[in-house]
């Protein structure tokens, strides 16, 4: 089958952090790193490889050469980045473009770079926060409890992400909820949501240090850095880490062995081969690239996250189509290692 007869797309990416520019460009090493952020201010994106998903779809990966800070820092620069991304994509005639980590975050899931450019694009947010309920299911039933019977928290509840993980949470039969976000009012703002929606109330906060009130930790936050200390965390607790890059460390895993921590929103996709390494096991991807996928196969008729906030009906949408398509949630994993339930 050739190309033009397949489903089309691309995804837009951007390097994790330093190291990962460094498996590009080895020189990279050899420059002062005030002098490797200019450079990657500079240079434009680029095509870095191609996924296929056996016979149906095939798409490319987009990179953006900026690093987190510099995204969150240099909101203009990366934007212009991403539009020109969103161009060379366009200039292959591709159906839908995803918007990967902080790319959808630093246009507003896309909401401020849409009337800017011709092609559909995704947040991917949907899949991402329905996968994580889902994931998070599995794992409080494999340790024969309940997330009713659980207190959750849900760092970064105000993004599009946590937001949508709130209400998905509370359709699940989640009542016992501390919503922490950077700028209270905002997190008011969602609990009044909560409250308006499910006739329940949830504890807001913007003291990361209440995490240790958890019993469920579900991490969506869009920060640059692992900052989630060890003391910030309950003796078995369960942590879900939807990050990309992870904001919660190695060193946390070393020194705490009696929490779960599960890196999140990993899934299997039937047929899916890369050129390009980004950092999942075979056979498996993140869930933003999945729903990219997804709507890509379903010639962008169906509804997904596309622009803006997470609509909770849209994301059941997206999960009926991910089934259907026999994507799974993938193995869950800590840091790598598949969990022994």
């Amino acid at each position: 089958m050739n190309l033009l007869a397949k489903k089309t797309f691309a995804f837009i990416v951007h390097p994790r952090s330093i190291d990962d520019v460094y498996k590009k460009y080895p020189i990279f090493r050899f420059f002062p790193r005030f002098i490797q952020e200019i450079i990657l201010g500079l240079l434009p994106p680029m095509i870095v490889g191609k996924i296929k998903v056996g016979d149906q779809a095939e798409g490319y990966i987009i990179t953006i050469p900026l690093i987190p800070h510099q995204i969150l820092n240099k909101r203009s620069l990366a934007q212009k980045k991403i539009l020109k991304a969103i161009k060379l994509a366009e200039a292959k005639n591709v159906k839908i473009v995803g918007l990967g980590a902080l790319v959808s975050s630093v246009t507003n899931g896309g909401e401020s770079i849409k009337d800017k450019i011709s092609v559909p694009i995704t947040s991917g947010n949907s899949l991402t926060a329905i996968v994580a309920v889902e994931s998070v299911k599995k794992m409080v039933a494999a340790r024969n409890k309940s997330l009713s019977s659980m207190r959750v928290a849900i760092l970064g509840a105000t993004g599009s992400i946590g937001q949508g993980i709130t209400f998905l949470l509370y359709e699940n039969g989640v009542h016992d909820t501390i919503l922490i976000g950077k700028t209270l009012e905002h997190v008011e703002e969602l609990r009044m949501a909560v409250k308006d929606k499910y006739a329940k109330d949830a504890d807001v906060t913007s003291d990361i240090t209440r995490l240790r009130e958890a019993d469920l930790v579900i991490v969506a936050t869009n920060a640059p850095d692992a900052f989630i200390k060890s003391e910030y965390l309950k003796i078995g607790a369960m942590i879900y880490d939807l990050t990309q890059p992870q904001n919660i460390s190695r060193k946390v895993k070393e020194e705490r062995a009696d929490l779960v921590i599960v890196d999140g929103g990993i899934v299997s996709v039937p047929g899916i081969e890369f050129s390009f390494n980004l950092g999942t096991p075979e056979g498996t991807t993140f869930a933003c690239l999945a729903e990219t996928i997804l709507l890509a196969l379903e010639d962008g008729q169906a509804k997904g996250s596309f622009t803006g906030k997470v609509d909770v009906g849209d994301a059941k949408n997206i999960w009926d189509i991910f089934l259907r398509h026999n994507f799974r949630i993938a193995s869950l994993r800590s840091f790598g290692e598949l969990l022994k339930f």
